[in-house]
């Protein structure tokens, strides 16, 4: 055990929010696979909020960081991948674009 402040102390390393999931995933495929669909949807989520939240590691993730997902979520264009409008632009860029329907509350 490293005692802070010590000789020989080995600083912890941070592991970054899309190293979790990449870990996630690989534990998945060796206990119980996922659905194709699932796996897809909890990706894009994942890295949703990876690009959010900058890929912070989930020790670093704050209650502001949590708003700040909340606020982008709920301004996200419906079909923002499909849409012709949107699917070029980056996840902030798109956030800007204007006459686009945003995703439902439920969908949110």
């Amino acid at each position: 055990v490293a005692v802070p402040g010590a000789q020989g102390e080995v600083p912890e390393r941070r592991v970054k929010f899309s190293e979790s999931v990449a870990m996630y995933f690989e534990e998945k495929s060796r206990t119980d696979a996922l659905a194709v669909k699932t796996e897809r949807d909890k990706r894009d989520a994942f890295s949703l909020l990876s690009e959010i939240t900058g890929d912070k590691p989930l020790a670093e993730i704050t209650k502001e960081d949590a708003r700040e997902v909340k606020q982008v979520v709920m301004r996200l264009p419906k079909n923002r991948r499909k849409n012709p409008k949107t699917r070029d632009k980056t996840l902030f860029e798109m956030l800007e674009v204007e006459g686009v329907e945003l995703l439902s509350a439920r969908s949110v």
